[in-house]
This record gives structure tokens, C-alpha cells and sequence, in this order.
């Protein structure tokens, strides 16, 4: 009967070869795995914003009062008007606003929303890298438009 020694498994040379390609394509799907991160940092922040503007609309006309939020672009954060506490934007996504001239302070634009659920208009851009979204706000209904680019 024939010696069948080299047929029970691999070589020590066969599996370092193995390991190796392993490692290789953990590190090329790293960089893929980061971009990944970026474009839910920026999705999760422009939502946020997003459900706060509504919920200053929503607020507004409840109480036939104005509520605004407040973005500071220079700092990279925003809050509520009724809240002392401001939000600050993931790190590397940065942020534009367009709004009426009367609506900047110092700096910070106020965004604003009235009784009748109509607005002060404006838009929003957020921008990490070549990724861009934006939310308009229209300033006769007050509704908000989410969409990519801006």
C-alpha cells in the first residue's frame, strides 16, 4: 500500500499564502469601509437637521408662535431656539446656509418658522469631501426638500 503522508492538509507555506492575500484585501476594503463612515456621518447629520426644522414647524404652528434653529456655519453646529444645548456637526463635514439678510446675526443665521407654517426660507448645504446634501426650505409653506449636490 502507498505512503499517502503529503495528502492529510496544508503546508506551512500554503497557509502563510493564504493569511498574506487575507490581509491584502482587508487593507483594500479599508478605504471603501471609511468612505462608507463619511457618507453616514453626513446622512445621519442632514436627517437630523432635517427632523429639528420639522419639529420647529410642527412646534410653530401649535403654539401660533415663531421658532426658529439657529446655525452658527463658522463653528460647524446648530440648535433650537428654545434649547441652550447646540448640536455640532461630525468632524469634516462642513456647512453652508443661504438665507434672508435680516436672518444672519453675528454670525449665526436664524431659520424661522411662523404660526401659519410658512418660513423665513433658506437653504442648507452640508458638504464632506466631493459629497454634498442640501435641504431648501420653501418660505410660503414651509415644507423642506432633501436632495443630493446643492
Amino acid at each position: 500500500m502507498p505512503d499517502r503522508c503529503g495528502d492529510d492538509g496544508f503546508t506551512l507555506f500554503e497557509m502563510l499564502i493564504v493569511l498574506t492575500l487575507i490581509a491584502l484585501l482587508g487593507l483594500l476594503a479599508l478605504p471603501l469601509a471609511r468612505g462608507t463612515a463619511s457618507a453616514r456621518g453626513i446622512d445621519t447629520a442632514i436627517r437630523d437637521l432635517a427632523r429639528n426644522l420639522a419639529a420647529a414647524r410642527s412646534d410653530a404652528m401649535r403654539d401660533a408662535a415663531r421658532r426658529s434653529v439657529l446655525i452658527d456655519a463658522r463653528n460647524r453646529r446648530w440648535r433650537r431656539d428654545d434649547s441652550v444645548r447646540w448640536t455640532a456637526l461630525p468632524p469634516g463635514i462642513g456647512i453652508d446656509v443661504t438665507a434672508p439678510r435680516n436672518a444672519v446675526t453675528s454670525g449665526v443665521t436664524r431659520l424661522s418658522y411662523f404660526h401659519d407654517g410658512s418660513a423665513s426660507g433658506g437653504t442648507i448645504r452640508l458638504r464632506d469631501g466631493a459629497r454634498r446634501r442640501a435641504i431648501a426650505i420653501d418660505w410660503l409653506s414651509g415644507r423642506l426638500t432633501l436632495r443630493d449636490g446643492g
